[in-house]
């Protein structure tokens, strides 16, 4: 019966050596981690609150173009599109604006992800 206690007491004190090992390989040394200068901190203020005014930007384009596509009228609503050289372009089709507006929404919730992704970045 000793056997059978020993056995396992050695599978027992294996696995924990396997664990221990494991964390000891996952945990980051903190000998490598170093405090950012005041400079560095003041540049992520302003890099971070850069990003924040363009966050509220295209949250707040977003938040009109989803009240467009509740409160328009398919009936009257129109589309006009100029480039810098003055040409323009009019279209009342219904088809048309709903595409657009879901191709914008779309912009946006990308534009968004991409603006959130880069302020976690600059926190790390």
């Amino acid at each position: 019966m000793t056997k059978v206690t020993s056995a396992a007491h050695a599978a027992a004190k294996a696995e924990t050596q396997e664990v221990k090992t494991t964390l000891t390989v996952v945990m980051p040394e903190t000998a490598e981690m170093k405090a950012p200068t005041i400079e560095e901190l003041k540049n992520r203020a302003v890099t971070l609150h850069l990003l924040k005014c363009k966050h509220d930007e295209l949250n707040e384009k977003r938040k009109r173009l989803e009240k467009f596509a509740i409160s328009h009228d398919s009936e009257n609503a129109s589309i006009y599109v100029t480039d810098a050289d003055g040409e323009e372009f009019k279209s009342s089709s219904p088809k048309s604006i709903r595409r657009l507006i879901e191709f914008w929404k779309t912009e946006f919730s990308e534009a968004i992800e991409e603006i959130e992704a880069q302020m976690f970045n600059t926190l790390a």
